[in-house]
């Protein structure tokens, strides 16, 4: 079943959500840098991985630094939800004053948590990191990042920075507020510029990945791209309204220009079927799009309607008896 929000611990400051997918070269490592940078801010705090149905041993050696230290925390999910499922999963387990969100790569250097913390501790309640894009990809990937977080801003309406990233700090009063969302689709950048709150933004580089290689495919950031128009925006709907009006323009258009070639005695070729050929791909064309645009909003409604949790969590280890009963 889905796990409901756990009441907020008064001696956790901090809590970091580690979302975890087969990353067992890494986790140690990772595991024990953020410790390091954990304690040198001073206050308690908790380690909370969520284990998204790694089929490697990740789980095992979480399990066993959570024998070890009971600041580490650890959920695992009964299969693989995705990535932004599980940070929602970790949100709603976290119990800090503050909650951080990283990555287990240690492509978010953990090192930049003081400096979040340090801005938080200033009166801002969302610290979002927004990575160098000029440097840590090719110029192929950040034109195509540019247009994708052009399109979003331009339909959706929110304040997006190109190169924002899953790195970031909330306030418990953001987490509460985020937590009790029902949309099965998560797009958790989106939801966090939405729901306001007063936000700061910290630049920051790009590591190189500790170990391994990324799982996060193409096709996945495609799917997280449509994520972010479809779930704040109908701008895509009324496209196809305008498409409509473009193509009865031209088809008018054409019978006028149609109508006065005959009457002036034009001869206007070819006069049969390649007029007629493009006229039908344009109609058959933007109906399609049409027809896949409603399909595709009538899908999310249909999710929705189902009302099945956005994740499961098979076993919790390293929080309390009362905790692992909910």
């Amino acid at each position: 079943m889905n796990s409901k929000s756990l009441e907020p611990n008064c001696c956790v400051a901090y809590s970091v959500v580690v979302p975890v997918y087969n990353e067992s070269q890494g986790i140690d490592h990772c595991v024990h840098q953020l410790i390091a940078v954990m304690e040198s801010l001073g206050e308690p705090f908790e380690l909370v991985f969520v284990d998204d149905g790694s089929v490697d041993p990740s789980l095992s050696i979480l399990a066993r630094h959570c024998a070890q230290d009971p600041r580490i925390k650890v959920i695992s999910l009964s299969r693989n939800f995705g990535h932004q499922a599980a940070l929602f999963a970790g949100l709603q387990h976290a119990r800090g004053k503050a909650v951080i969100s990283m990555d287990a790569d240690l492509q978010h250097p953990p090192e930049l948590v003081k400096s979040m913390v340090e801005l938080w501790r200033q009166g801002n309640e969302v610290v979002y990191t927004v990575k160098q894009a000029a440097k840590a990809f090719s110029p192929v990937r950040r034109f195509a990042m540019w247009c994708a977080y052009s399109i979003i801003r331009r339909t959706t309406g929110l304040q997006i920075a190109f190169g924002q990233s899953d790195f970031r700090l909330l306030d418990r009063a953001v987490v509460d507020v985020i937590s009790k969302m029902p949309e099965q689709r998560k797009f958790l950048r989106g939801l966090v510029s939405w729901v306001g709150f007063k936000q700061v933004a910290l630049p920051y580089e790009l590591a190189d990945r500790y170990a391994g290689s990324s799982s996060y495919s193409y096709w996945k950031l495609f799917r997280l791209f449509f994520d972010g128009i479809f779930s704040f925006s109908i701008v895509p709907l009324r496209t196809t309204l305008v498409l409509g009006f473009l193509a009865a323009s031209l088809a008018l258009f054409y019978a006028v220009f149609s109508l006065t070639a005959v009457f002036l005695g034009w001869r206007v070729a070819p006069p049969g079927w390649l007029s007629t050929t493009m006229v039908v791909l344009f109609l058959g064309g933007a109906q399609l799009i049409g027809i896949g645009l409603v399909g595709e909003y009538l899908g999310r409604v249909y999710e929705e309607t189902q009302q099945r949790p956005v994740y499961i969590v098979r076993r919790r280890i390293g929080f309390d008896a009362l905790d692992d009963q909910r």
